[in-house]
């Protein structure tokens, strides 16, 4: 006696889509004044954050850019990930690829490009961005300034004593990972920078969702033989 048994398999993968799950930051608008100091690391405290951490990661970086600034030079621009560690305390996590906005005008949008840290927004934590006015590169030692690319910004801002989208700023010589500012770290302007708000912004994707695998059998046909 022989059996013969034959099984059909099909299968259908579903994955999420890539909407995004949050934006943190200022409306993306031409303003009147210009960043006059080079090298400054702007932190936005403003109304959109802290975004909570659902396991999605940080995705697109985007400013409104003037493509000169308040003195002459090139005009690059880092953006980082912070997460909300204390009262008034914020620390980088992830550093992301650095842009020229020489020249540039207008709205920009790039993707985050980490090349520091982890761009993860772990669930149970709350996160804010900000971005420095120069160029960073990773190597072995890690994150470092670029020679020479410390810059005043191109990215616009509204002032004074508007309060109502908060920024605040520090004299960072450079960024790395675990660098605190504010309470514990660097000092950091709580006032709210004078009242300023600047057009950047930062978007998050969220997880992918788990793929589900939906398996039907066709059928099983067996046939004794005698």
């Amino acid at each position: 006696m022989s059996l013969a048994i034959r099984i059909t398999l099909s299968a259908v993968v579903v994955s999420a889509g890539s909407a995004h799950a949050a934006l943190l930051g200022s409306d993306l608008i031409d303003r009147d004044l210009s960043d006059v100091s080079a090298g400054l690391s702007l932190i936005y405290r403003g109304a959109t954050q802290p975004v909570a951490g659902d396991g999605g990661f940080a995705d697109q970086f985007s400013v409104y850019s003037q493509g000169s600034g308040g003195s002459a030079g090139q005009y690059w621009i880092t953006p980082f990930l912070l997460e909300v560690t204390g009262t008034d305390q914020y620390t980088i996590v992830a550093i992301g690829s650095s842009r020229d906005l020489t020249g540039e005008v207008g709205v920009r949008s790039y993707g985050f490009g980490t090349i520091a840290g982890d761009a993860t927004l772990e669930a149970g934590k709350s996160y804010t961005f900000g971005y420095r006015n120069a160029q960073h590169e990773a190597g072995v030692g890690g994150v470092s300034t670029v020679a020479g690319t410390q810059n005043s910004g191109a990215v616009p801002f509204t002032g004074y004593d508007d309060f109502s989208d908060q920024w605040s700023y520090a004299f960072s010589p450079e960024l790395s990972i675990g660098t605190v500012f504010g309470t514990g770290g660097v000092a950091l302007d709580m006032s709210g920078f004078s009242g300023r708000i600047y057009s950047a912004q930062l978007s998050t994707i969220p997880a992918p969702a788990g793929c589900a695998l939906l398996a039907s059998a066709g059928f099983i046909a067996a046939r004794r033989r005698r």
